[in-house]
């Protein structure tokens, strides 16, 4: 919001810029004090409007930008068949780009001990193994807002397949 009152203050700004030097040109006058008054004023708010408007460039290469449930997905999935594997003791678990569904829950608290999660994701879907499908759901904490890069936790696992190695956490808290 405060970006785009930046850049339209930087716009009139320049307008009006152009219009007292424009009327001071070709009048051929003296510019009053009323008239630099103005222009100082015109002056100092694009430079206000130039040095808080957020380019996408700087956005892009900020390396805590948050990931989007669409970026997320891939590493979330990877994660899921990994850790599926790992605590139910499975080998060879496949899952599909259409078998899951990633939704970021932003904070969460934990009800039962009071620890505060920052970037939850959950997952769910299907997986296969052995020519079965079974499906699961998956709860993970990142210490990042950048999935692809950030250490992570699994917070919640139930599986429908085998219940081998699912736990549940209390997570309906939202942190406000």
């Amino acid at each position: 919001m405060l970006a785009a009152l930046s850049g339209f203050a930087f716009v009139i700004s320049i307008v009006a810029f152009i219009v007292f030097v424009i009327l001071g040109l070709v009048k051929n006058r003296k510019i009053n004090k009323k008239t630099w008054l103005w222009l100082v004023a015109a002056v100092v708010s694009m430079i206000i409007g130039a040095t808080t408007a957020k380019t996408p460039e700087n956005n892009q290469s900020d390396p805590q930008k948050s990931s989007n449930v669409k970026d997320a997905t891939p590493t979330i999935m990877a994660l899921s068949q990994s850790n599926i594997e790992k605590l139910s003791k499975l080998d060879g678990v496949k899952i599909n780009v259409g078998d899951i569904k990633v939704k970021n829950l932003g904070e969460r608290k934990n009800k039962t001990t009071g620890e505060v999660y920052h970037h939850v994701y959950y997952a769910n879907g299907n997986y296969r193994y052995n020519g079965h499908i079974y499906g699961y759901n998956m709860t993970f904490n990142f210490d990042s807002a950048n999935v692809k890069n950030a250490k992570y936790q699994v917070i919640q696992y139930g599986n429908d397949g085998t219940k081998v190695g699912t736990f549940e956490t209390d997570l309906s808290a939202r942190v406000d």
